[in-house]
């Protein structure tokens, strides 16, 4: 439970960093990318930067509705790190 709440709140501050949304919006984002999956059967790998790699990324997704001025841009530098 601590991994996923440190996860969240780590999402949370990377796409805080380039919007202007509320922090409550973009940490509901993010617990809204998390739930889809878990609520499908997935199990959440948290070693795996394979699987929360899409998580982020509907994270990012999900917090452009509240925030379509954000500036997403600034996030693909820290994909490419992992490549």
């Amino acid at each position: 439970m601590v991994k996923v709440q440190n996860f969240i709140t780590q999402t949370a501050a990377l796409i805080d960093g380039v919007s202007s949304a509320a922090n409550t919006d973009i940490v509901n984002a993010v617990v809204s990318s998390i739930t889809t999956p878990i609520q499908s059967g997935t199990v959440l790998n948290q070693s795996s930067s394979a699987a929360l790699e899409p998580i982020i990324q509907q994270a990012v997704a999900n917090i452009q509705q509240f925030d379509p001025s954000s500036n997403i841009q600034k996030l693909l530098p820290v994909r490419k790190l992992r490549q």
